[in-house]
């Protein structure tokens, strides 16, 4: 199972909307027989590619799959009849899928056409390797990573806005990386304002570069940002129900899609609902404190890289990354579960996850 863990961290972040699954056939004498992985949606299942060199399997022979085989018609055939047509005999399953379709239905299916079922083996590995996956198709909501590059006491930039650069080459790299790990990115009108990003990675050898999602309750940007140059890629602004309908208007003409809320303020969550409907399963939250805030304030961040560089601002006027969320009691306060640290140059990430379930890692 740990094998198959590994063929399906090949594509990780490639598979959207689908998760991402490892296959392997394994003689009874221990010989590997077959391995597949999951390679992008549509693209034949994990399962498939680890039988396909077989009429029928070798008596004996064990399947192993990260995740529960699929028993409905998607854009493949179920896995399911495919087992059954190869003659599967023993299947071993790392986790089920959380989708409302499945849940345990294809293992129960198939114990009762006569496979020996093993399930729950190296669970937790198999379950955090698909957080993506398992927080959208149980809420309809994507999932949000954010992240920010702060100094030791917290701050993105000094009391002057000087941001540019609180952390080393090495952070910098990583973070672009998550850029390309997800399928779009969300940033504040005064975050884009300020600091012009480009919204796209610029660092990984084979980028996907993501959809880009401005919050702007108004509509009006300044002149010359790069988001307002043509784009290969989607491009979204969310905005109240006050902007100018000329404001509008112009940024449609310029091919980006507007998302306009009921009332003046955008909810964060209505805007989630919005473009989980246009296709989007994973978004990178990248700033300002505002929208960190109103996120945080609706429990809507998944997972937090916080990129800490050895510097100290000892400015009290310097911004924060985390915004304003009020007067909170202790106990009120949004938490989140560490996950694994690493030093990066000569910066730390720390990676924090608001489910337990989504912390784990086989190493």
């Amino acid at each position: 199972m740990a094998k198959a863990i590994t063929l399906a961290e090949k594509t990780l972040d490639q598979t959207e909307p689908n998760p991402a699954v490892g296959a392997l056939l394994v003689s009874a004498a221990g010989e590997l027989l077959g391995e597949g992985w999951h390679e992008r949606a549509g693209a034949p299942h994990a399962e498939v590619k680890a039988l396909e060199a077989f009429d029928q399997v070798p008596e004996g022979a064990t399947l192993y799959v990260t995740l529960e085989p699929c028993n409905h018609q998607g854009r493949t055939p179920p896995c399911t009849q495919l087992l059954l047509q190869k003659k599967v005999r023993r299947l071993v399953v790392g986790c089920l899928d959380p989708n409302p379709k499945m849940q345990g239905q294809s293992l129960a299916y198939l114990k009762a056409q006569g496979l020996e079922v093993v399930s729950g083996v190296l669970a937790p590995a198999c379950t955090s390797l698909n957080r993506v996956f398992n927080k959208h198709i149980t809420t309809g909501l994507p999932y949000v990573t954010a992240k920010a590059a702060v100094t030791l006491d917290g701050k993105i930039a000094t009391a002057l806005g000087q941001s540019q650069w609180i952390t080393g080459p090495e952070a910098r790299a990583f973070g672009h990386r998550l850029r390309s790990q997800h399928q779009g990115i969300l940033v504040g009108r005064k975050t884009l304002n300020q600091d012009n990003p480009r919204l796209t990675d610029r660092c990984s050898p084979h980028p996907r570069q993501p959809a880009q999602v401005v919050f702007a309750s108004t509509g009006a940007f300044a002149y010359g940002l790069h988001f307002l140059d043509p784009q290969p890629q989607r491009r979204f602004v969310v905005v109240g129900n006050q902007a100018g309908k000329a404001r509008l208007e112009a940024l449609e003409a310029q091919g980006i899609l507007v998302l306009v809320a009921d009332q003046a303020v955008p909810d964060p969550k209505w805007a989630l609902q919005q473009l989980y409907r246009q296709g989007l399963v994973s978004l990178l939250l990248e700033g300002g404190a505002g929208l960190w805030a109103g996120f945080l304030g609706q429990n809507l961040i998944d997972r937090i890289c916080l990129f800490v560089a050895p510097k100290i601002m000892g400015q009290p006027a310097a911004p924060g990354f985390a915004g304003d969320l009020g007067a909170l009691g202790l106990a009120q306060l949004p938490s989140f579960h560490f996950g694994p640290t690493r030093v990066l140059g000569s910066d730390l990430l720390l990676e924090l996850f608001q489910r337990k379930e989504d912390v784990y890692r086989l190493d």
